[in-house]
């Protein structure tokens, strides 16, 4: 199972951290600085390699430089679909629109919609409104907020729920 992955606030070292911890990661949200960050970075450093290559001297090298930003390129495109995905999620909008990116400037249309802030109230498969929820789900859940902010470690996280089950 996933550890669903929770939206904040960032650096640029946090964000590629956690650009590549979870970058298969579909489930949970990320922040605006989260994804802008890491797009920022890679945009540089493709803009970076397009400006670089064509201008070497050597064919030999020019070869191996487009080879590098190639395969840069094919690593990331799980990585960023999936930032993708937290990213809509986090905005209010579906997860599905991420297939954006297989039309023509729907890339752009994932950019734009990643500058909408969080909606209060927003659908998630994992966040309902605690009034929906019954008494045991809303204490496991607060047993996991505890643990995400590092108050409690998984053997007490564990330890709480089993009691809180009666198991």
């Amino acid at each position: 199972m996933t550890k669903e992955k929770q939206a904040e606030q960032v650096d640029l070292t946090w964000a590629l951290g956690n650009f590549f911890i979870h970058y298969a990661n579909f489930r949970g949200r990320s922040s605006r600085s989260e994804y802008f960050w890491a797009v920022g970075f890679f945009f540089s450093f493709g803009l970076l390699f397009g400006l670089i290559v064509p201008t070497w001297p050597s064919p030999e090298i020019q070869f191996l430089l487009t080879a590098l930003s190639s395969l840069i390129a094919i690593g990331t495109i799980l990585p960023f679909l999936a930032l993708s995905v937290r990213r809509l999620r986090d905005s209010g909008f579906s997860p599905y629109l991420a297939f954006l990116i297989v039309v023509p400037f729907g890339g752009l249309v994932l950019f734009v919609l990643a500058f909408f802030e969080p909606r209060i109230g927003a659908a998630s498969s994992s966040m309902e409104n605690a009034e929906t929820l019954s008494g045991l789900e809303l204490e496991i859940r607060k047993l996991e907020d505890l643990h995400r902010q590092g108050l409690i470690d998984e053997k007490q996280l564990m330890e709480a729920k089993n009691k809180a089950l009666g198991i």
